[in-house]
């Protein structure tokens, strides 16, 4: 039997269709006897705990990391392969199992930090087999890789349009990633110090390095970056901080100069070395300003907490990649102190970029301070290592910390947050623009 509404098959006992509630009446068979086929109420269906299922895979993942540390300390007395089962719990955890704690777990997030835990568990195992492959060959392959996954998620996640470039520069930069590879394998080292190190040479290896950044901001389409703000606006927005750059300087040339003593360097390598110094600038300020801060400033810009993410954003990201001067010698206690120092300057330089909109005033700032900090690199005899290696943990530090975000929280104040959308380079103008204002910060 069959209801004459919505067909469905029913049963002898059955008085109303189930399914759309039309009367049954059918002369051959009387309704009301024989067994009810579907149930009269729908029971709800049980709700599985989240918590309760990664509670049980973190208790899991605990007795599995300390057993094995237990055993072997109880039968040797020492910690040997149960370091490798532990060091990998912890990576498997820390990749599959965290996020899920998260309602919306951040890739842009999470994905660094994989990466750092892969990064850690390879030099523990380097350190434990006494290898020399982590520092020259491991950490630059798995560094390099997070960057380009990073900026790959971070692009496709906050970009609206694109995709294809997006994808076809991942795939250039992939190919550009196994030539890393090979040349580490190789020995870059090697074929470094075999080619001629010329000064002519060197200029245009910098020029190179000036030239690959400016091609990616108008690659991703902020080329008005290079033409839009107010200069002057940017440089007044910082003036306290400049006075005490040109002081540093002041003192430096009124000290050295008269002293006989001074191990200056031959005025071409004091050339180069200024012109470096700016290309440092140019080249820092075009990726972290103009491309990365752009792009994150295009989705979250339009509000007071969105500055303020799209600030800190760019400075952590700026700050995180001095990382690289470890690769050169330089100690890790002054490599942690000038990824703290540049955090702190790069906050500075995305608040006077997203209050001015001006990149020249950002990078003339940069380069003021970076030649202030590394004065004995640049004019005396004295390497770029010598000098990083100097850096420490001062008081002195921690005041030029303060002043920088003092200096950000006042050009980002709630009531200037609202002027930072219309600053920059992507920000459609709608009919005449307003007077910029000259001097006000």
């Amino acid at each position: 039997m069959y209801c004459v509404r919505c067909g469905v098959e029913l049963s002898e006992g059955q008085t109303l269709c189930p399914i759309c509630g039309t009367k049954v009446c059918h002369p051959d068979f009387s309704s009301g006897s024989g067994p009810y086929t579907y149930p009269k109420k729908k029971e709800p269906a049980e709700e599985i705990s989240r918590k309760g299922i990664l509670f049980i895979m973190t208790v899991l993942c605990v007795l599995a990391l300390g057993l094995p540390l237990m055993f072997e300390l109880l039968l040797t007395g020492t910690v040997a392969w149960s370091g490798y089962v532990a060091g990998a719990v912890l990576l498997v955890y820390l990749v599959i199992i965290l996020p899920l704690w998260f309602k919306h777990p951040n890739p842009v997030v999470f994905i660094p930090c994989d990466f750092a835990g892969i990064a850690a568990y390879l030099f523990y195992v380097c350190f434990l087999t006494e290898g020399v492959w982590y520092w020259s060959f491991a950490l630059p392959i798995t560094l390099a890789f997070a960057l380009i996954l990073t900026a790959l998620i971070t692009l496709l996640r906050y970009l609206r349009r694109g995709k294809l470039y997006i994808y076809g520069g991942f795939l250039i930069t992939l190919g550009a990633y196994t030539v890393l590879i090979d040349l580490l394998l190789l020995g870059l080292g090697r074929l470094l110090s075999s080619l001629p190190k010329t000064l002519p040479m060197e200029y245009l290896g910098e020029v190179i390095l000036i030239l690959v950044p400016i091609a990616i901001v108008f690659f991703f389409g902020f080329s008005r970056a290079f033409k839009n703000g107010n200069f002057f606006r940017g440089l007044y927005c910082c003036l306290p901080f400049l006075l005490l750059q040109l002081t540093i300087l002041i003192i430096f040339f009124s000290t050295t100069l008269g002293d006989p003593e001074a191990n200056w360097k031959p005025w071409r390598l004091i050339v180069f070395g200024v012109f470096s110094i700016i290309g440092v600038g140019i080249r820092e300020e075009c990726i972290y300003r103009a491309t990365i801060q752009n792009i994150v400033a295009k989705k979250h810009a339009n509000s007071v907490k969105g500055v303020w993410i799209t600030a800190i954003i760019g400075a952590v990201i700026f700050g995180f990649m001095h990382v690289s001067n470890i690769f050169s010698g330089v100690n890790p206690i002054s490599v942690v102190v000038q990824m703290i120092s540049a955090t702190f300057a790069g906050l500075l330089f995305s608040a006077i970029y997203l209050r001015s909109g001006s990149l020249w005033a950002v990078i003339l700032i940069h380069t003021l301070i970076d030649t202030a900090g590394l004065v004995p690199s640049t004019f005396l005899g004295m390497t770029l290592d010598e000098n990083l290696n100097q850096l420490s943990w001062s008081w002195t530090k921690v005041a030029i910390w303060a002043i920088e975000i003092g200096i950000t929280a006042f050009l980002l104040r709630p009531s200037k947050c609202k002027q930072v959308y219309e600053n920059l380079c992507f920000a459609k103008k709608q009919g005449k623009e307003a007077p910029a204002e000259e001097t006000e910060a």
